[in-house]
């Protein structure tokens, strides 16, 4: 037993430092674009919208000073700049991520709790898989020849995964714990009700509304939690995870055709088990950054960044997480109709070899 779980949890889920490199970069720039700065609000929010979930902050009586949003929203964005243009990666990473984790702690101290945890998890997970290697400053720092196809550390992408799954396995559990499978309720299909108060839905929203068909309805419930209770079990084989992810993907394609809510958080995690050298071949030259392109790229991060921090997200109002979510739903689509996902395999001369 003790065999098999080490080489699950050392040898199921290879990767090359230039896929990760890709997912930085991408990781990097949607949060700076969409997800940055985080619990502005709380600066400006009354006393009595302080109603905190279990937690540590629950021990507190009320919101923190302005300073310590700022603060930690000041810190986030150096970490996402040094993160996007890989300086000192491991402890970008590590703070990033922990800082948009403390941030989501306050952003959901007003009851309403977001389903974007996997944009705090990604980070902390990869910190040390060497997605800081390939196309940074520290690969000209630290090695100045790197290698797309040096081995990152498997075990990071095991503990995405295993997060990932437990994520998903939770959110199943509690839909079937709650009667969300009751035959009577057609859960998922309640959603369209946001028609009535919002007047905006998906695409197709409006199309679905006419749909009488009971048993239709009931197999969405069904669908949604039969997927999310599988990732636990498919995270075992790489394959199957990799299944998991391309369905779950297209689900939520499906999400913003009928409802309109793009899970493109979910998205980017999902975007680390991807080969991007196989569906992206330039990633894969054995090539340096220059000084200018990476001096560009953080200049264009952090620009962003403090646009963002004044006035809210640079993006707010075009569609960038639908378009997120629809590029992921096609490279799925690639995933099963040509195996682009396909397991890695390692060449004799390959670092990866066995």
């Amino acid at each position: 037993m003790s065999s098999r779980i080490d080489r699950w949890i050392f040898g199921e889920y290879p990767a090359r430092v230039a896929d990760l490199a890709f997912v930085r970069v991408l990781y990097a720039g949607y949060m700076l674009l969409v997800a940055f700065p985080r619990a502005m609000w709380v600066t400006r929010a009354p006393e009595a919208f302080y109603s905190p979930p279990p937690g540590p902050i629950a021990l507190l009586s009320t919101w923190p000073p302005a300073w310590v949003i700022v603060g930690l929203n000041g810190l986030m964005l150096a970490s996402l700049v040094a993160l996007l243009v890989g300086y000192r990666t491991p402890i970008a990473s590590a703070a990033s991520g922990l800082c948009f984790i403390a941030l989501s702690c306050w952003n959901f101290a007003s009851v309403k709790i977001d389903h974007d945890i996997l944009l705090g998890v990604t980070p902390l997970a990869l910190a040390a898989s060497g997605w800081g290697n390939w196309w940074s400053i520290d690969a000209r720092r630290l090695d100045p020849r790197p290698s797309p196809v040096d081995p990152a550390r498997p075990w990071c992408l095991a503990l995405l995964a295993m997060l990932i799954g437990v994520a998903m396995a939770t959110a199943g559990w509690a839909k079937l714990s709650t009667g969300w499978l009751d035959p009577s309720s057609h859960a998922t299909f309640s959603f369209l009700t946001q028609y009535y108060v919002k007047g905006q839905l998906g695409p197709l929203g409006e199309e679905a509304l006419r749909v009488d068909g009971a048993w239709l309805r009931e197999s969405a419930d069904w669908a949604a939690v039969l997927l999310e209770l599988a990732f636990l079990p498919a995270l075992l084989w790489r394959p199957a995870f990799r299944l998991a992810l391309a369905v779950a993907a297209a689900f939520h394609l499906g999400n913003v055709l009928l409802f309109n809510i793009p899970f493109a958080d979910n998205v980017i995690a999902y975007a680390a088990f991807v080969s991007w050298s196989e569906v992206l071949p330039a990633l894969a030259r054995d090539r340096q950054p220059s000084r200018a392109s990476l001096a560009a790229l953080g200049l264009a991060g952090l620009t962003c960044g403090l646009v963002s921090l004044s006035s809210g997200p640079i993006v707010p109002r075009l569609p960038v997480k639908q378009v997120v979510v629809v590029l992921g739903a096609a490279i799925a689509l690639g995933y099963v109709a040509r195996p682009c996902w396909r397991r890695v395999s390692p060449t004799p001369s390959s670092p990866l070899a066995p």
